[in-house]
């Protein structure tokens, strides 16, 4: 189990222990106490002021940190960072600074929380989503008392589409910008503290697997040591208070002559070493570590970014950073190998560790980076597709996109109208239909565009004589043309449906839509005109309106 599980560990209440368990005993001195690995000073904080920090998508009220991940779909309404705070003095706050890494000049500070915390709290800070969140790799800062814990994590970019041809759209409101996260709410849960009853001097023990909660209830004056060791080996210590206290501890199988990659159980003691109490201890042994049930968590970051724009020789730079070591009730076995492939399957490269070795902290954390050379005739959209194994098989793929044509969509606007100069009972008739167009092209690196444009009619088509109205098919017009740095040339061909007005885009000669460019926008005017004679009346119709497209993901 993973970071999720914390808050049962840390809000587990003890209740009665047998003897097999743990419990209270008075003893002049214990074999599991009396010598330690410790110095005669004590005071030794195993894993510094923050034991643990976990990203995630929210935190009970427990402080069970909710869904841990490494990376976020840019549509979560938040990201949490949760925090488990080990020793730390009396009014020291937790600094929590959030940074996008990837900002569009650079690193960007985005905000900062100050929490008040004490021993053994759960803080958190929640980073909140006004709308997409930006893509691309953050860095969470945890300061307290001197030492310092980042964690770092990534939004993942939106998937590429190609829109297919469907008939019916409507116009969409365009959606809000990404951004990064803002401040949210931030705090702490407090320590538990063991419901301890009556008026005499309680040591307690919460104990998971490699977690443990310990501390000290109405003891006045007693100095007290905590404990922890595995089977028959001999105990370390982890710190020595006078009078009552609450002390997390995160205890290391390795650091205590065990292993773990091992089901041996960790046993943890707090007893009084010096006081009018002195020998009195509790102690309790953690149950086993479960098996390695959860798949590893991870991240993709490249170079460009995913979604960027890439061509024939250009060279894709891939990171992976792979975790399988958040975990309080469970053994890790970490990172076995990492491979990276197209979407069609084809493997690009790969990395395989041997082992897993017990106490090789390296292979439950691996940074690994591919280089991926998009080669001549690549698809519209490359996709690179990385999986990570951990020892167990657990799986864990990543996915990044990026295409290598352009992709600008957009709106056309037009208003078709014919007049016929032709003298009968009703005079002159001008029939008039307004079209709304989705235009959709794609822009490869030579400069040649292709798509289409599909229309639909915004009303009947409409005469100013005693006609009924018509309704008007979808249309579909094929769309070809030229991109420059400074403009956009379009032509329109025929593809299906009827005209009314709308075949003077492709009536030859096909008149050329010329749009002025601006990075990734393109707009323009459509103003076409045609008067044909023919006996006895003149036909005279005309296209007016503006086209307006955008590339979201376009090289510029």
């Amino acid at each position: 189990m993973r970071w999720a599980h914390v808050g049962l560990v840390v809000a587990l209440t003890v209740g009665a222990c047998s003897s097999g368990d743990g419990g209270s005993e008075n003893v002049e001195t214990s074999a599991q106490t009396a010598t330690t690995t410790s110095s005669t000073e004590g005071d030794a904080i195993d894993s510094g002021p923050i034991l643990s920090v976990v990203s995630a998508h929210d935190v009970d009220e427990h402080g069970a940190a909710v869904d841990p991940a490494l990376e976020f779909a840019s549509d979560v309404a938040q990201i949490s960072m949760v925090a488990l705070v080990g020793e730390v003095e009396l009014g020291a706050p937790l600094e929590v600074a959030w940074t996008w890494l990837d900002g569009p000049d650079g690193e960007q500070p985005l905000f900062e929380h100050q929490i008040d915390v004490s021993t053994g709290d759960i803080a958190y800070s929640h980073g909140i989503a006004s709308g997409p969140l930006a893509a691309g790799r953050y860095r969470a800062s945890l300061s307290v008392g001197g030492s310092t814990t980042e964690m770092l994590f990534a939004v993942r970019p939106e998937p590429i589409t190609f829109p297919s041809l469907a008939s019916g759209f409507v116009r969409r409101a365009p959606s809000a910008e990404p951004a990064p996260p803002s401040s949210g709410p931030s705090g702490t849960i407090p320590a538990p503290r063991e419901d301890t009853t009556g008026a005499a001097c309680q040591p307690w023990v919460q104990a998971n697997s490699m977690l443990a909660m310990t501390g000290a209830d109405r003891c006045g004056d007693n100095e007290f040591e905590v404990t922890a060791w595995v089977g028959d080996g001999p105990p370390r210590g982890y710190g020595r208070w006078i009078g009552d206290f609450i002390k997390p501890v995160r205890a290391d199988p390795c650091d205590l002559g065990g292993s773990d990659l091992a089901t041996e159980p960790i046993s943890y003691a707090v007893a009084v070493i010096a006081g009018p109490e002195v020998g009195k201890l509790f102690r309790k042994a953690g149950p086993p570590p479960g098996s390695d049930t959860d798949a590893p968590m991870a991240f993709l970051s490249s170079q460009p970014l995913p979604g960027a724009q890439v061509s024939a020789g250009d060279t894709i730079i891939i990171e992976i950073t792979a975790d399988d070591g958040v975990s309080v009730d469970s053994i890790v076995t970490g990172i076995a190998s990492v491979t990276l492939a197209t979407g069609t399957g084809q493997q690009v490269d790969g990395w395989e560790f041997e082992g897993p070795v017990a106490c090789d902290k390296a292979r439950l954390r691996r940074v690994v980076r591919f280089e991926y050379l998009v080669p001549e005739n690549a698809p519209e959209l490359v996709t690179l597709v990385a999986t990570i194994l951990d020892y167990e098989g657990h799986e864990t793929t990543l996915e990044a996109s990026y295409p290598t044509v352009g992709l600008w969509t957009g709106y056309m606007d037009v208003v078709g109208t014919t007049r016929t100069e032709i003298t009968i009972d009703h005079g002159p008739v001008q029939c008039t239909t307004g079209w709304e167009f989705k235009v959709v092209f794609f822009a490869p690196p030579s400069g040649e565009l292709y798509g289409y444009a599909e229309g639909i009619p915004q009303a009947p088509h409409q005469c100013d004589a005693p006609f009924a109205p018509v309704d008007l098919p979808v249309i579909n017009v094929d769309i070809t043309g030229t991109m420059e740095r400074d403009r956009v040339i379009l032509r329109f061909g025929y593809k299906s449906g009827d005209w009314y007005g709308i075949n003077l885009l492709y009536r030859p000669p096909v008149p050329e839509i010329t749009l002025t460019r601006s990075r990734t926008l393109a707009y323009g005017e459509v103003d076409v005109s045609v008067t044909t004679a023919v006996p006895n009346n003149t036909l005279t119709e005309t296209l007016k309106g503006r086209i307006d497209v955008g590339c979201d993901k376009c090289d510029l």
